[in-house]
């Protein structure tokens, strides 16, 4: 699911990684298709979400 990602990039073993703007989180996609959350949280303010 991608959850409306973008901003993505690859880290030197290939892997994808992704801003997720639905979950609000930053992601990596593993080769066997795991998603590992990179960061879900800023400065302990719970999800990530626009501060206005």
């Amino acid at each position: 699911m991608s959850e409306y990602a973008n901003g993505n990039t690859f880290d030197y073993e290939g892997r994808q990684s992704a801003c997720q703007h639905e979950a609000r989180r930053v992601v990596r996609y593993e080769h066997g298709g795991q998603v590992t959350v990179l960061a879900d949280t800023f400065e302990a303010r719970g999800s990530m979400r626009r501060m206005t």
